[in-house]
C-alpha cells in the first residue's frame, strides 16, 4: 500500500438534492484548535462545535465563549453547514454533570436551550459519558434531558448523541430515539478492555469471537430497534500505539493483533496527523481481511523498539462507509476535525480522511 497522500477531486451533492436527504458527514471541530478557514466545510454537512459542560452544580454552563459561538455558527451557515453545540462531562469534575441534573434538571436544560438560540446554533450534540446509566437517577435523568431539550428547542432543531453500546447508554437511546435526530455509534476505543492487542477500531468481528468489539455489532445492536436511517458510524481520526513484553523474560514485544501481554503494556494515542509525520509511518503497512482495519506491525529482536499501532486510514474509511451504505445508515460522525489537518498541504490534502469519507459516499451514488 502507498504510503503517499491522496488527492481528491471535490464532490458536489447530486443535483436537485437537498443535503437533508443526503447521508450525513458531522465531525467534531475542538473550540480554537484551529482556524474556522480550516475547517473542511465542502465535506461535511453538520458540525459539532466542541463544547459545553456544566461548571456548577446548579447546571450553569462554560467552555466556548459568546464571541467564539458566534463565530463559528455565522462560519457554518455562509458554507452552508448546520452548526451543533456539543454538552459533555466535565473532566476537571466527572461527576459534576450528573449531579447538576439531580440538583436542577429543568434548569440545565433552559441553560443549553438558551446558548443553543443565543447563538444561532442549529442544534445540540450531547457526549454525556460518565454516568451510570444501568441505574437510576443517571438513566432517567438522560431521558429526561434530551425531552426536555426537544421540548424547548422544538421540533426544527437537530439533536444528535454519541453513544457506546454499553453502561446502559442503549437503554437511553431506546427510550428516547423519536426525539434524536442522529445516533452517532463510536466506533473507537475497542482496545481499551482486553487482555490481548487489538483495534482502536475494528470493522467487522471475527466469527465466533464474543470477547473483541467491532463496528458492525455495535451498530447492529442499535439497529435492532432504532431506525436505521438515525444511525451514524463514528470513525477515529486517531490512532493506538502499543509497546511492552509478550513473556514474563521480555524476550518479544507487542507488535501483531491478538497477542497477549505480560505485565503492564504502554498505550498512548496518535492523531492521524502526528502519525504520518512520524518514524513509525515510514514502516510496512498492513490490513486485517478478517476485521476490515488497518494497522502497522514493528517487529524487531527484543521488545524495545517493538510496536503494534493501529490507525484509520482511506482504505479503512471505505470499508466503514461501505458498512453504512449496506445497512441504510444515516451517516458518517468523524472525531476530530484537528486530528486530520495537515496545514503544509494544500486543497482536499489538507484534510485527506475527512476527503476520503467523503469520497467513498458520494462516489459510490455517482
Amino acid at each position: 500500500m502507498s504510503h503517499s497522500l491522496v488527492f481528491f477531486f471535490l464532490l458536489a451533492l447530486p443535483l436537485g438534492v437537498s443535503a437533508d436527504s443526503q447521508p450525513w458527514i458531522t465531525g467534531y471541530f475542538m473550540d480554537t484548535s484551529m482556524s474556522l478557514d480550516d475547517i473542511p466545510w465542502s465535506k461535511l454537512t453538520h458540525v459539532n462545535h466542541w463544547a459545553l459542560n456544566p461548571v456548577t452544580a446548579a447546571g450553569d454552563l462554560d467552555g466556548i465563549s459568546g464571541d467564539s459561538a458566534d463565530a463559528f455558527t455565522a462560519a457554518a451557515h455562509n458554507a452552508g453547514v448546520k452548526a451543533l453545540v456539543s454538552v459533555r462531562d466535565n473532566n476537571s469534575s466527572i461527576t459534576l454533570f450528573s449531579t447538576a441534573l439531580k440538583n436542577n434538571l429543568y434548569g440545565m436544560v433552559t441553560n443549553i436551550a438558551n446558548f443553543v438560540n443565543a447563538h444561532n446554533y442549529d442544534g445540540v450534540d450531547l457526549n454525556w459519558e460518565a454516568g451510570d446509566y444501568n441505574s437510576q437517577p443517571d438513566q432517567n435523568n438522560y431521558i429526561n434531558l434530551i425531552m426536555g431539550l426537544r421540548s424547548q428547542l422544538g421540533p426544527a432543531k437537530t439533536i444528535t448523541i454519541s453513544v457506546y453500546w454499553q453502561r446502559g447508554l442503549a437503554t437511553v437511546v431506546q427510550r428516547t430515539f423519536d426525539n434524536l435526530d442522529q445516533i452517532n455509534v463510536m466506533c473507537y476505543d475497542m482496545d481499551q478492555f482486553n487482555n490481548d492487542l487489538y483495534f482502536n477500531s475494528a470493522t467487522y468481528g471475527a466469527f465466533g469471537d464474543l470477547k473483541h468489539n467491532n463496528c458492525a455489532m455495535q451498530t447492529g445492536n442499535f439497529a435492532g430497534y432504532v431506525p436505521a436511517a438515525k444511525i451514524g458510524v463514528g470513525i477515529p481520526f486517531y490512532g493506538r500505539i502499543w509497546s511492552g513484553c509478550a513473556d514474563s523474560q521480555c524476550s518479544d514485544g507487542l507488535h501483531d493483533p491478538g497477542q497477549a501481554w505480560s505485565g503492564t503494556p504502554v498505550q498512548r494515542s496518535m492523531h492521524y496527523n502526528a502519525l504520518i509525520n512520524s518514524p513509525y509511518w515510514n514502516s510496512s503497512h498492513s490490513w486485517d481481511t478478517t476485521h476490515q482495519s488497518s494497522y502497522i506491525s514493528i517487529n524487531q529482536p527484543g521488545a524495545a523498539n517493538d510496536r503494534f499501532i493501529s490507525y484509520t486510514d482511506e482504505q479503512q474509511i471505505n470499508a466503514l462507509v461501505q458498512l453504512m451504505l449496506n445497512h441504510s445508515y444515516g451517516g458518517i460522525m468523524e472525531y476530530e476535525l484537528e486530528y486530520d489537518f495537515l496545514p503544509t498541504q494544500s486543497g482536499d490534502a489538507r484534510h485527506p480522511l475527512a476527503t476520503a469519507v467523503y469520497s467513498a459516499i458520494y462516489s459510490s451514488q455517482q
